[in-house]
Formats: structure tokens, sequence, C-alpha cells
């Protein structure tokens, strides 16, 4: 497990933490693997019925470190780099838990695209989003054309890649849900999000149903 990558039990609630604020939580490639390894490690626990992932500082995730990745070779980008990313966001989108993200700081590129594994999003006031890699001559790498489409919808998606200016979240057209989907979006903007994705695990950990059915995962 990364340094900067920790997961925490409390019993029935896991607790999966970026802890690379000085780098506002810019995944690295042990990074990605240890997101892959704490899915497998929350998928086998009995005792897990919800998950919280949160990012430490002002920023929940900024998506892929450019430092790790701007000089591969364009085949091993996307042959490792690019797939590493695919099978540890798609490792957290299937657990069999529901995952709550507390966005408790911004959420760019490859730190939004990690927000939409989440089945809940609950977002701080006064931060941004965005999906600048248009800005910089790229497509989104990890899912920013698939799952986010899938999820949210091509009309609520097309503006965060054609414009990458950041937006808040109550703004933002994926925290709105324009696409009508019900959980395609920021489901609360408050001032402390961590808190609140607590209160939602707890409320989720004593619900009287153990199986949770999770509409439209992809």
């Amino acid at each position: 497990m990364s340094a900067f990558v920790e997961l925490t039990f409390e019993g029935p609630l896991a607790n999966l933490t970026l802890k690379r604020a000085e780098k506002l939580n810019a995944l690295d490639r042990p990074m990605i693997d240890s997101l892959a390894d704490a899915a497998r490690a929350i998928e086998a626990s009995r005792d897990v019925r919800v998950a919280i992932l949160s990012g430490e500082g002002k920023a929940f995730c900024a998506g892929g470190d450019i430092a790790a990745w701007s000089s591969l070779p364009a085949l091993e980008m996307w042959r490792d780099w690019t797939r590493s990313g695919h099978r540890a966001f798609e490792a957290l989108a299937r657990l069999r838990v529901p995952l709550i993200a507390a966005l408790t700081g911004h959420a760019f590129g490859g730190g939004l695209e990690l927000a939409a594994v989440a089945d809940i999003r609950i977002a701080e006031t006064g931060i941004k989003l965005g999906l600048p890699e248009s800005g910089l001559g790229m497509a989104p790498g990890w899912s920013g054309t698939q799952r986010l489409v899938r999820r949210f919808g091509p009309s609520v998606v097309t503006p965060h890649w054609t414009r990458p200016a950041p937006c808040s979240p109550r703004r933002a057209p994926l925290a709105r849900g324009e696409h009508g989907a019900g959980r395609a979006r920021c489901q609360a903007v408050r001032p402390k999000a961590r808190t609140d994705a607590r209160v939602a695990g707890c409320r989720t950990i004593r619900a009287p149903c153990r199986a949770l059915i999770l509409e439209g995962q992809a």
C-alpha cells in the first residue's frame, strides 16, 4: 500500500483516504495500484457495509500526476498507465458495498473521474470541478469519455471537456444532474462534506435492509 493511500476500518465503515496533500492528491502509479488493493480489501471484508472515499488538504484529487506519466512513451502510456487506472477505478465502481465520495476539495481530471466511481457524492462548499485535459490537447483517460458519459449523459459531460474552465459543484452540470439520472450528480453541497459523508455512511449501516440495490451501476 502506498504511503499516500490509507485504508482504515471502523467496524462496518471503511475509510479510504488520499494523503498526498502537498501534491493535491495527484495520483502516481503506486497510488493507483493501492486504490485497486484497497478495493480488494474492502471486498474481502465480511464486516464492511459502506465505504467513504476522501482526500486530505484542499484537493480531493487533482488527477494523474503529470510527473508520473509525462515522460512515458505513447504506447506504454496507454498500455500501462491508462489501463492500470481503469482497473483500479473499475474495482472501486464495482464494490458490493455503497461507496460515498466526500469531495472535501477540488476534483479535476482523473480526480473527477475517480469521484464518478462512487454511488454518492457529497461536495464541500467552495470546491471546483472540471476536466481540464482538453486545455492540454488531451482526452480524459480514465473513463472521462466512458463512465462519466454512461452515468450522466453526453449532454452533461460534453461542456466539461470542451470548456475546461473549472466550476463550482452548484453550477456544474455534473452536480445538477441535468441528464435526469437520479444519482449522476453531487447529492449534496455542504460546508462539511466529510462529516456529512460519515453521517450518510452511518445511516446506511443502520438501514434495516442489508441488500442495497443501487440503480444503474456502470
